[in-house]
């Protein structure tokens, strides 16, 4: 996922998080912020190493991949 479609996912996922109750934060288990907030974080990210790896090589990602 490139980067310009990655911000307006984490901005989903934190209006999401927003919308809320405080009794369905209080409520959300560890296995459902898990799966509603990071999984969804963690794979827009795997995609885009898997996406750098594929055109630079695995030995150039740390390169590649510098903070941006």
């Amino acid at each position: 996922m490139p980067q310009n479609q990655t911000r307006p996912k984490i901005h989903q996922l934190i209006q999401k998080h927003q919308a809320m109750t405080d009794a369905a934060r209080k409520e959300i288990t560890e296995a459902g912020v898990i799966h509603q907030f990071l999984d969804p974080l963690l794979e827009a990210r795997r995609k885009r190493i898997a996406r750098v790896i594929r055109r630079d090589g695995f030995l150039k990602l740390g390169e590649t991949m510098g903070e941006r």
